[in-house]
């Protein structure tokens, strides 16, 4: 997004936000080795696990270009702000 307020000075920013969901399967089967002396029903075994990520991202930018006589005046100035939260 671009905000001239003169045709000097002007604002540029923008912003995004991402979320991602990742789910994880272990299963181990009941004729494995580790379950060689567990009783029937306590071979085999399945892990599930679930993780959720939020993350967003904020930029803006301020730039002033000026021309005097044969000389350019340039100036920038910017912020870069990002977040990442995770939960289980």
């Amino acid at each position: 997004m671009n905000v001239y307020f003169t045709p000097s000075l002007y604002f540029r920013g923008s912003f995004s936000v991402t979320q991602r969901t990742t789910e994880k399967n272990a299963f181990i089967d009941p004729k494995d080795a580790m379950f060689k002396s567990s009783s029937a029903n306590k071979k085999g075994q399945l892990n599930t696990s679930e993780q959720e990520e939020l993350s967003w991202s904020s930029k803006g930018e301020v730039h002033f270009n000026q021309q005097l006589d044969k000389h350019f005046i340039n100036l920038t100035g910017a912020v870069d702000l990002q977040e990442q939260i995770a939960r289980k």
